[in-house]
């Protein structure tokens, strides 16, 4: 009778053990990839809608992607400009842009409406919940890094989110090297 006893409570410590280590198994590799079905080092495609500021753009499908290693600035304010009485907009003849609508209007360029493929590193969201990814142009070029090779962002490296780490660096130290925008202090 105590071999059978024993034998059950084996049993059931084996089963218990076994999922146990199921469990970890699959915590492990969930808290370890953190990206989308594993897509850490796979590039997408996707499509951008628009930019919000000088490090986040929204994709067509409603996704919001955070450009790993960039500050951002802040969106320029739009204002109401004043109108005549035919509604045009009466420009005026102040030849000082600011800073954050140059760095705005060039990423724009650089990104609105374009076919881009995101990279994901190993922190797929901040704490705001932004999804975090590089971004790279068909033809190679690494968006994040550009964006502060022109001074346009300042650098911020978050392990461990760091896949590209030596490119943003060194494209931060040339604007700060050639006194580019926001380097240019």
């Amino acid at each position: 009778m105590k071999n059978a006893t024993r034998s059950k409570q084996h049993s059931v410590f084996s089963l218990m053990m076994s999922l146990g280590i199921i469990f970890v198994l699959t915590s492990t590799a969930q808290a370890q990839s953190n990206s989308p079905l594993g897509m850490s080092n796979k590039k997408t495609q996707a499509h951008i809608e628009t930019i919000i500021d000088s490090a986040t753009v929204r994709l067509i499908d409603g996704r919001k992607i955070r450009m790993i290693g960039l500050i951002p600035l802040d969106r320029p304010q739009t204002k109401d400009l004043p109108r005549n009485e035919y509604n045009i907009i009466i420009e005026k003849e102040d030849p000082i842009i600011p800073f954050e609508q140059t760095a705005y209007d060039t990423i724009k360029d650089m990104l609105n409406d374009k076919d881009i493929l995101l990279e994901f590193d190993n922190l797929y969201r901040d704490r705001e919940g932004f999804i975090l990814a590089y971004i790279f142009l068909p033809d190679g070029t690494l968006v994040n890094a550009e964006i502060l090779r022109q001074g346009f962002s300042n650098l911020s490296i978050t392990p461990p989110n760091t896949k590209y780490e030596n490119e943003m660096r060194a494209a931060y130290l040339e604007a700060k090297k050639e006194k580019r925008g926001l380097q240019g202090n």
